[in-house]
């Protein structure tokens, strides 16, 4: 479980924070990923930089992805018609992959944070709530034989649910069909063991990825407002 913390920041967070921009940021390789809490009745949606043990708001940071840091972020669809679902065999496709590339973020999406006894089931479920950006987004996982697991995809729209298990750590394709800067918005809810089986349901969180890009001055002005570095670099795990 996590708490609100004030903590010294090592050497590498500080290299995040001088790496920051426009109010968030910028995180371009390493081990990180989005985290699903629950305490003391509320849920707590953020990013967990696994390398550093340090916790950020879900809109403290921007998954910064770069040809100029690796080659193999640019690919191309598969003609497996299996991997239609991204675009026409031969377009372009963005990927910050499931298997680590030590030169882009290697995201995965934990619920590590979450006590079972809390929830009536081992189950909660993350929705793809809102979405915008200059393309579409995927969300997939490549089994071992080599096909995939299509779990958000925008093209037909929003509310695809990926179920995660309590206490679970994974990690996910993240593609992007073009290049710029997206903001993907999820919401957490699971069964409370409450004796009622009440539906808990997290407020929207949104996170943000850029694609060979970064936001502009303007377009984060209102977070850029309201956050500090205080703000921004606080969350911790407690044991």
């Amino acid at each position: 479980m996590h708490k609100k913390d004030t903590t010294l920041l090592s050497l590498s967070a500080l290299s995040l924070l001088a790496a920051q921009a426009n109010g968030q940021i910028n995180f371009s390789s390493g081990h990180i990923d989005i985290g699903i809490a629950y305490e003391e009745g509320e849920w707590e949606p953020h990013v967990h930089d696994e390398e550093d043990d340090i916790e950020y708001e879900s809109d403290a940071l921007l998954f910064h992805g770069a040809e100029a840091n690796s080659t193999n972020f640019r690919a191309t669809v598969p003609e497996l018609a299996s991997f239609g679902f991204l675009g026409d065999a031969g377009d372009d496709i963005f990927i910050f992959p499931q298997v680590e590339n030590t030169s882009l973020p290697f995201i995965g999406i934990a619920a590590e944070e979450i006590d079972s006894a809390d929830f009536a089931t081992n189950e909660i479920t993350l929705e793809l709530s809102g979405f915008s950006g200059p393309g579409d987004f995927f969300l997939y996982q490549i089994d071992g034989f080599g096909a995939p697991n299509l779990l958000y995809d925008t093209t037909d729209g929003l509310n695809d649910v990926l179920t995660l298990n309590i206490g679970s750590h994974a990690h996910y394709n993240f593609a992007f069909s073009a290049e710029g800067v997206y903001n993907v918005t999820l919401t957490a809810s699971g069964i409370l063991n409450d004796g009622f089986n009440t539906l808990s349901t997290s407020a929207p969180a949104t996170f943000f990825f850029g694609v060979n890009a970064v936001p502009e001055p303007s377009a984060f002005a209102l977070i850029a407002g309201c956050m500090t570095l205080g703000f921004v670099a606080m969350r911790r795990r407690r044991s």
